[in-house]
């Protein structure tokens, strides 16, 4: 059920009457707190319609960019989960956390990496993201990447400083994604990486 307003000065009229508590400072904390709920929905609605201009109008209210939505997604893993470079752009020039991760941990170079569009990533490590930033399931870019089946994307991680062995909570690296998802090419890329490290 959601939380209407309405309810909430019900709630808050009510325990003033009780007692409870002074109901004029609980509604000014109640109406702060209710701006920047609304503010956050207009930061994800700008980048949801892929409205730049919507996004600069909200950044430049001053709203903070460091929050998750109710999915618990931050604004820039959004960005990076709908492949809208502009919007990536406009939140790291406005000081988004690159490595800010979202409820399952991830980073927004983890989604990048799982989209396998090579330009996010690119993006991403350019600005200083973290190669081999751990999920909630221990799973780094290079998993993903893996999975993707993107060869070119996964050997620029690799060769900026990506590990090729790291295992996620399972005990599986990113070799054992590729095979799982029968990716020869990845199989062999990273087969040959492994040596080159051992």
């Amino acid at each position: 059920m959601k939380v209407t307003i309405l309810s909430c000065l019900i709630l808050i009229i009510s325990c003033s009457n009780k007692g409870e508590f002074n109901a004029d400072s609980q509604m000014l904390l109640f109406l702060e707190e209710e701006k920047k709920i609304c503010a956050h929905e207009d930061l994800f609605q700008a980048i949801n319609i892929n409205s730049v201009e919507g996004l600069e109008f909200v950044i430049d209210q001053g709203v903070e960019i460091e929050c998750v939505n109710n999915e618990g997604l931050t604004p820039l893993y959004l960005a990076v989960k709908k492949q809208k470079i502009r919007l990536v752009e406009q939140l790291i020039n406005s000081n988004a956390e690159i490595d800010g991760k979202s409820s399952n941990g991830e980073t927004p170079l983890h989604m990048a990496a799982r989209s396998g569009k090579f330009y996010l990533v690119k993006y991403l490590v350019e600005n200083g993201a973290e190669l081999d930033a751990i999920s909630k399931k221990g799973l780094v870019p290079m998993h993903l990447a893996a999975s993707s089946e993107n060869v070119f994307m996964a050997n620029y991680l690799f060769e900026n400083g990506a590990s090729v062995n790291v295992k996620n909570q399972n005990g599986k690296t990113p070799l054992d994604y590729a095979a799982a998802k029968k990716s020869f090419k990845m199989v062999e890329f990273l087969k040959q990486r492994l040596h080159s490290v051992d």
